[in-house]
């Protein structure tokens, strides 16, 4: 009974969440990107990501598949460059006037993106359709709605 418990153990999951991403994801990600964003913490613009080939993005698909498997994030992908942006109509000589980003690289945004885009879905219909915070395309102004709307 142990012997069968560890092998079961040690089984490696496979399924919708942990799965190799295939070509579709990648794309579909990469898609998703907003031009104009600012380069990484690499150096790389995420328009890199964008104008890449095809040879490239089976690597990155490779890449970023092999890290979901083996649950470990390069060290690269742990760094970051922290700017801090003035916010508007504030005084450059305060320090709380600005707010800090931090700043990843282009392919730790798409190791990302395409683990929010798997995970979404799911996650959406375990929540209950009240909840409106954290929601697409809901907010507070739904909910008064629906308590001033007749029935």
């Amino acid at each position: 009974m142990r012997r069968e418990f560890n092998t079961v153990k040690q089984a490696p999951m496979v399924d919708q969440f942990s799965a190799s991403f295939i070509t579709n994801e990648i794309d579909e990600a990469i898609g998703s990107r907003k031009p104009g964003k600012a380069q990484g913490f690499d150096g790389n613009h995420p328009e890199f990501l964008v104008n890449c080939g095809a040879h490239t993005r089976k690597w990155l698909l490779k890449l970023l598949s092999n890290i979901l498997y083996s649950k470990c994030l390069p060290k690269e992908f742990k760094r970051t460059k922290i700017i801090a942006l003035l916010k508007p109509g504030k005084p450059q000589y305060q320090a709380n006037s600005f707010r800090p980003i931090a700043l990843f690289s282009a392919c730790y945004n798409l190791l990302e993106r395409l683990l929010y885009n798997r995970i979404s879905p799911s996650i959406l219909e375990s929540v209950p359709i009240e909840q409106a915070g954290f929601r697409l395309h809901r907010s507070c102004e739904d909910q008064v709605l629906a308590l001033i709307k007749p029935h």
